[in-house]
């Protein structure tokens, strides 16, 4: 297993010291919003690929299918941009997104099943043949398995996977929008976990704390996803993190640690059965 951090949420002096930082605290890969090369705000964004070799690091890419009411230019360039960077690096490792949505009088929000499935066909035809693997996000309006179950049968891609963010279900779970439990909900699941979010909340807002900040219990969900085989990135996605500080170096550790030992803690045989 491997573990990566949310480039978005963590603020440094450059995109250099970034990677730097993250790669001395232990991380394997990156995750970068919507594209790569990232687009940052000292102009290094060029040198992404350099940066990435020099400091041992992958490249993970969260994008968004995004508002049916657009239409989707924008997104075949970001899967475009990520196509062009990894055949010129081989350093991206997966590319997910959030659902599809379409918006229903002033507040509701509903998954667009199909515009989702044929961001994610566009992803898998550009991405797959490159080794990069694609993936969905859950989330409030496509959290019940069955959304997954119609995306496997409707593209049945063996690169087609799930981003589950730990954060999200525990909210689910939590305010009643599954009825499952999340153990019984990994194991539903009818395509592999590519990668994890992890991040902490009170079980009502998407409040993306560290671990121990709020009341997700990682060691139960660790659990199942041993026993269904997970072997993808765990993604620390906590938010105001800043490489300066050390409270916040301490907490992307900690989450990331924390994880990573109650996975490897459920893989390992217990002592009955040594």
């Amino acid at each position: 297993m491997r573990a990566s951090i949310t480039a978005w949420n963590v603020q440094a002096p450059s995109l250099e010291h970034k990677m730097q930082a993250f790669a001395a605290l232990g991380f394997d890969g990156v995750a970068f919003l919507h594209r790569v090369p990232a687009v940052s705000t000292d102009g290094q964004g060029d040198r992404l690929g350099e940066l990435l070799f020099t400091w041992g690091l992958e490249a993970l890419v969260h994008g968004a299918v995004g508002n049916a009411g657009r239409g989707i230019r924008a997104v075949r360039e970001h899967i475009e941009a990520v196509a062009r960077f990894q055949a010129e690096t081989g350093r991206v490792w997966a590319m997910t997104f959030d659902p599809g949505y379409r918006r229903q009088g002033r507040n509701a929000v509903l998954y667009d099943a199909d515009r989702t499935a044929r961001v994610l066909e566009l992803a898998l035809r550009r991405l797959a043949p490159l080794g990069v693997r694609v993936g969905l996000e859950n989330w409030t309006i496509n959290t019940s398995v069955g959304c997954f179950e119609r995306l496997a049968e409707r593209l049945g891609d063996p690169a087609l996977g799930v981003l589950l963010d730990l954060g999200h279900l525990h909210i689910a779970c939590c305010s009643g929008l599954l009825e499952d439990t999340p153990e019984q909900y990994i194991r539903a699941l009818p395509l592999p976990i590519w990668e994890l979010h992890v991040h902490d909340n009170n079980g009502l807002k998407d409040q993306h704390r560290p671990l121990g900040r709020g009341t997700l219990d990682v060691e139960r969900m660790a659990g199942v996803l041993a026993a269904c085989g997970f072997n993808g990135y765990v993604t620390v996605e906590v938010i105001l993190m800043d490489t300066r500080r050390p409270t916040c170096r301490d907490a992307m550790r900690r989450t990331r640690d924390q994880t990573l030992r109650a996975l490897a803690e459920a893989l390992a045989p217990s002592a009955n059965e040594t």
